[in-house]
């Protein structure tokens, strides 16, 4: 879905975006619906103010064991979207440019155009955690054998003290 900076009134727009033909699940499965809603603002010309929030739920692969869990989305997100000057040295991708604290927040666009599909996409994304875990107390995997520690307890660990550097211990002596 596209919006044009023209086709914002004064008073703003309002959008309750249930289609979840933009959610990027050919690398996260949604578990049910996902849902958004986004508020834009015209601010000026050349500026648009986007609020906006997801609800819904993903289902992610434990990074320590490996087991699929459900992780609930619950995101909002606020972004300006400013049209950038064609010859500006943000979109020129030889000059380096110094992100003052001001522009964190800020999309710089090209034209006038906003593909909200993307930038909702984008905050899927964002609102992962960055260490996906099954609980906060997951053991993992053995890096042994391989076992579930959730699940199976396994005597690797005695195993693990035989280790190639245990021969360094005896040149203490």
């Amino acid at each position: 879905m596209q919006v044009r900076f023209d086709e914002i009134p004064a008073e703003g727009r309002e959008f309750e975006i249930k289609d979840t033909s933009w959610f990027p699940a050919e690398e996260i499965q949604p578990i049910g619906p996902v849902q958004a809603r986004i508020f834009l603002e015209r601010r000026g010309e050349d500026r648009v103010f986007l609020q906006g929030a997801l609800v819904g739920q993903v289902r992610l692969i434990c990074d320590r064991c490996l087991e699929e869990f459900d992780c609930r989305l619950d995101q909002e997100f606020r972004i300006d979207l400013e049209l950038a000057d064609q010859g500006a040295a943000l979109l020129d991708a030889e000059a380096e440019h110094a992100c003052q604290g001001s522009e964190m927040d800020v999309m710089f666009l090209t034209e006038p155009l906003i593909g909200l599909g993307g930038i909702l996409a984008q905050q899927v994304f964002l609102s992962l955690p960055a260490k996906r875990l099954c609980s906060e107390d997951c053991q993992g995997l053995c890096p042994h054998c391989g076992a579930n520690r959730n699940i199976v307890r396994c005597d690797c660990h005695e195993a693990a003290k035989n280790s190639p550097f245990a021969i360094l211990k005896k040149l203490q002596h």
